[in-house]
């Protein structure tokens, strides 16, 4: 791949050279979610966008540390669980376990660490603790919270001034802190909350605090690249920013912030509150977990995302072209002769560019939507020509399964589903070479109603699994 690599860098607002701290590492952390629900379309966006980030960063040789936290104490949580009449606690570890799953699902790599606010209580208050002894945080009654002028540098993530600030916020008719600016970095209880104690009193930590310990923890201040969703530019990402640079006297907090674009429904951004939520495991239960990926990875991670349900739909069918295109190709290396083939030149000439172009895209910025168009351009070319010899055509190949990697994108079956099947298959190819062909076209019926595609060819039979009736594993 090329040498550098082009991040937008939301700190300074313009695409930058990437160089991490230390040479041949990549200290990368990701706000995770809070835990009270079953992940949605809006999530899978940002993770896979991420995922993808960091295939690219391992492809280029870096050892990738990657954090991805789990804010399990929340007043949405307690809430929640108060409702069901369950510990806040068990209610985030089976949420938790949820998103797990379906991130397995979606091929997502897993974190090098999922940190829970729960589990650093001791750092966060020692965190808080010398931010009061600094004079940037003060406690009334209980409640500690960040005095956001004593930091000059506050709003230089969002590109907003202070007074531009103050004139978007208001005090709650209840809130008692010194200026509307400032943020809660620790609660005191309330009645039927968990809580732990502090110098302050019982209580538990706000929202943007967590991050922060967990991040000086695990990275320390200067790690290489904070990512999240756009929505999290501000207060969140600039509050930890503020936190931490004050906690530590040190600058930056994190060297590279990185955001995926909103992810809205029909135009409008997806909101519990408003209840235009898709759930990720509602889509699973109807598409095949590549086709929300594919989906997913037609835009650049930076722009917002206007979704359609129509969207899976094209996604599918996308992916179908992608698994018809990758079959036919091996199938075509399977009959390949070993000896020269003259269409050899010319398909090393298009795959030199293939590998050129995919790459490039990459490189400026992750632009994966354009390495994944890159990519069909070059299997549509690759279903043009005659034949090649099977050297060639197996160079060609791994460049493509690489790409597959890459982007997150598994095409190939399960093996042991395949051994089952390929023997069926083989049992109506001898039925057909027979003359029994309804007995051949019941057993590809019969294949078909289990969700599978059956395709005849010069080349010999190939089948995958039909992207919208996601029954076989």
């Amino acid at each position: 791949m090329k040498d550098t690599i082009l991040i937008y860098n939301s700190l300074t607002r313009k695409k930058e050279n990437f160089q991490s701290k230390r040479s041949g590492e990549v200290s990368m952390y990701v706000c995770g979610l809070t835990p009270q629900d079953h992940l949605h379309l809006g999530h899978a966006k940002t993770f896979i966008t991420f995922d993808v980030i960091r295939r690219v960063l391992e492809t280029y040789g870096n050892k990738v540390t990657y954090l991805l936290n789990f804010t399990d104490i929340d007043d949405k949580i307690i809430s929640k669980a108060n409702k069901l009449g369950e510990h806040p606690q068990f209610l985030a570890e089976r949420y938790i376990e949820s998103c797990l799953e379906d991130m397995k699902a979606l091929n997502i790599k897993s974190a090098s660490l999922y940190p829970r606010a729960a589990a650093h209580i001791p750092e966060i208050i020692e965190m808080v603790e010398v931010l009061v002894k600094k004079g940037f945080a003060y406690e009334i009654e209980g409640d500690v919270y960040f005095r956001v002028r004593n930091f000059p540098a506050y709003g230089k993530l969002s590109g907003q001034s202070l007074q531009e600030l103050k004139s978007g916020v208001r005090m709650e008719a209840n809130e008692i802190k010194e200026d509307a600016l400032d943020f809660a970095l620790w609660k005191s209880a309330k009645p039927s909350e968990p809580y732990w104690n502090s110098p302050w009193g019982p209580g538990r930590p706000g929202w943007h605090i967590e991050c922060s310990a967990m991040n000086l923890k695990y990275l320390g201040m200067g790690f290489d690249i904070h990512g999240g969703g756009q929505d999290l530019v501000f207060p969140h990402h600039e509050n930890e920013i503020a936190q931490s640079e004050a906690y530590s006297g040190e600058s930056p907090y994190a060297r590279y912030f990185m955001h995926s674009g909103l992810f809205n429904l029909r135009e409008s951004k997806m909101s519990k509150s408003v209840g235009n939520v898709i759930s990720l495991k509602k889509v699973l239960e109807i598409y095949d977990p590549m086709v929300v990926r594919i989906t997913l990875l037609k835009s650049h991670y930076r722009s917002p995302m206007d979704f359609y349900p129509e969207l899976l739909n094209e996604g599918a069918e996308t992916l179908l072209k992608l698994k018809d295109s990758y079959y036919h190709f091996k199938m075509m290396i399977d009959q390949g002769s070993s000896a020269e083939h003259p269409e050899d030149q010319g398909i090393l000439q298009a795959l030199d560019s293939f590998i050129t172009r995919f790459k490039e895209h990459l490189a400026d910025d992750f632009n994966y939507a354009g390495s994944l168009g890159v990519l069909f351009q070059f299997l549509n070319d690759l279903n043009l020509i005659k034949g090649g010899s099977q050297l060639i055509l197996g160079k060609v190949l791994e460049e493509i399964v690489l790409a597959l990697e890459i982007l997150g994108l598994k095409v190939e079956e399960d093996k042991e589903v395949r051994k089952i099947i390929e023997l069926i298959l083989s049992y109506r190819q001898d039925r057909r070479e027979n003359g029994k062909y309804d007995e051949a076209d019941q057993i590809r019926t019969s294949l078909m109603d289990l969700g599978l595609i059956i395709q005849d060819s010069s080349y010999g039979t190939r089948f995958y699994r039909n992207t919208k009736r996601n029954n076989i594993r």
